[in-house]
């Protein structure tokens, strides 16, 4: 797997929903990886634990992982997020953000003109 960074609202949100370094690397290693909407979503259900668990992992299932161009963007809980992300488009149909272009002034003026 290639080196994973943590954006400042992923480091925000996982400080306010109580989810650990270490709780992060258990949901990305045993999650089911989803691929939508841009993204690679990691979702720890509980299919996915071995049998004979502890307490500790099993407070774990419902976790997602938000992964997008190498960055983790979030992490939230919610037991249903699988079918949530399921239902969501496969391929991003919007402008991506990273190509944006600033256009110049004398283009915008000439586009009004025309």
């Amino acid at each position: 797997m290639n080196k994973l960074r943590m954006s400042a609202h992923a480091w925000k949100r996982l400080s306010q929903r109580n989810i650990t370094l270490s709780d992060l690397l258990i949901v990305i290693d045993r999650g089911q990886r989803i691929y939508r909407a841009h993204a690679c979503f990691y979702f720890l259900g509980l299919r996915n634990l071995p049998p004979g668990v502890d307490r500790e992992m099993e407070r774990l299932v419902g976790t997602t992982v938000v992964v997008e161009n190498n960055e983790i963007v979030t992490a939230y809980r919610n037991k249903h997020a699988a079918s949530k992300i399921k239902r969501k488009r496969k391929r991003y149909c919007g402008k991506a953000f990273t190509q944006r272009r600033a256009i110049s002034s004398s283009v915008r003026i000439a586009a009004a003109r025309a």
